[in-house]
């Protein structure tokens, strides 16, 4: 930049050499009276014609360089026109005392900066890896809690990252193992209360008739026949839903069309609806696509459907078995006009031995079963079962089954 602004205000390189740092009164490299030889420049200047203009001690003051050398040099440029070449010698000038100082200074900065960086990057580094491991140390509690028996332990979750799903996933199985437990809890002592009951009354029976403190009458046997009659009918319930359980209910599937369905359960629950004066109706047309069903599980469903609707539905109320299509589904539709279920027990309508309000339980008309078997007959057939109910306003059953 320099010899270019040398040149830009001359308009030639005349006087270049005494305007280096070798001129104005400098030793010459090439001086003979000098002593001591001076270190070449780290440069050295050519013309356009490649004579030298700023000499080295290989090449004099005029003397012609070798072409080959351009390519290591940097042309020089004014306005434009190229005016000659800035060739380097290989030599390093010594730093004077200022540079030193600042390098010095720059050395000293890195290193403190380094130092920062270091210090700062593991503060960071321990920090996010405390946060990034927290939550595994408490999945890792919670899961050694877990197996140990504590279900339904919770982790609490804060990232929305991976390990946030994990905690999540997490809390949502011990969730459902908390909801098994209690299930099953209550499945026993519900099995136990309906066995124990008319147990306990057979064996009233039997012992006083054994010891001749009660006779024989028709009426006593008709009692002790109902609580037999109910004992094989839960047993029965539950045998069903053993072997929905393990893919095994055996299901003997014939075509059907859905209005034969709708008129047999009609049939079979007539003359209860008539004694309730409930009006029982059927809408439907012979034209629905038939399906391949068993017809007796089938007509279980339905019954135990028409079955509950007619128990609770007040006197003089209706309940509508309905068949219509949807899409490639025959759907199957039981309605009442009662007083319908709290929505903060239709999630558990379908459960096992869940009677809803005990305050509406009728003794020996319901084993509790009815509705678990109505879901696991309906998915035996790869079907599908719906609830829809309103608090006074009744309760809609839907059976989706498969359309041939």
């Amino acid at each position: 930049t320099n010899v270019a602004d040398f040149y830009r205000s001359t308009g030639s390189w005349r006087g270049i050499e005494a305007a280096s740092q070798f001129g104005a009164g400098a030793p010459h490299p090439l001086d003979p009276s000098t002593p001591h030889q001076p270190p070449d420049p780290p440069y050295f200047l050519i013309d356009t014609k490649r004579q030298v203009l700023i000499p080295t001690t290989k090449y004099p003051l005029g003397s012609t360089v070798p072409a080959s050398l351009l390519t290591s040099g940097k042309p020089i440029l004014v306005r434009g026109s190229f005016v000659g070449t800035a060739l380097p010698t290989g030599v390093i000038l010594p730093l004077r005392p200022e540079d030193h100082d600042y390098l010095a200074r720059i050395r000293n900065a890195l290193i403190y900066a380094t130092g920062v960086s270091v210090v700062v990057a593991w503060m960071l580094g321990a920090l996010l890896a405390g946060r990034m491991t927290k939550p595994l140390r408490l999945l890792t509690q919670a899961t050694r809690q877990l197996s140990s028996g504590e279900l339904g332990t919770q982790v609490e979750v804060h990232a929305n990252d991976e390990v946030g799903d994990v905690a999540r996933a997490f809390n949502r199985m011990s969730t459902e193992l908390e909801k098994a437990r209690a299930l099953r809890h209550q499945m026993t002592a519900d099995l136990a209360h309906d066995l124990r009951t008319p147990l306990t009354v057979l064996s009233g029976y039997l012992e006083a008739l054994k010891d001749g403190d009660l006779a024989p009458t028709p009426a006593r046997f008709e009692a002790m026949y109902t609580e037999a009659k109910h004992l094989q009918r839960l047993i029965e319930d539950l045998r069903v839903i053993s072997l929905a359980d393990a893919d095994e209910l055996p299901l003997n599937k014939t075509v059907k069309r859905p209005h034969e369905l709708l008129e047999r359960a009609a049939r079979a629950f007539e003359q209860q609806a008539t004694l309730r004066q409930i009006q029982l109706s059927i809408q439907t047309t012979p034209d629905l696509p038939a399906i391949f069903v068993d017809e007796d599980r089938i007509a279980q469903v339905l019954g135990n459907l028409v079955g509950n609707a007619l128990r609770y539905a007040p006197t003089g109320s209706a309940v509508a078995l309905t068949a219509n299509q949807e899409s490639h589904w025959v759907v199957f539709t039981v309605a009442d006009t009662g007083e319908g279920i709290p929505n903060a027990q239709l999630p558990f309508v379908f459960d096992r031995f869940y009677r809803g309000d005990p305050a509406r339980q009728q003794p020996h008309q319901s084993s509790g079963l009815g509705l678990a078997i109505v879901k696991s007959v309906v998915e035996a057939h790869k079907g599908r079962v719906q609830v829809e109910s309103q608090s006074g306003q009744g309760t809609r059953f839907r059976i989706l089954l498969p359309a041939i």
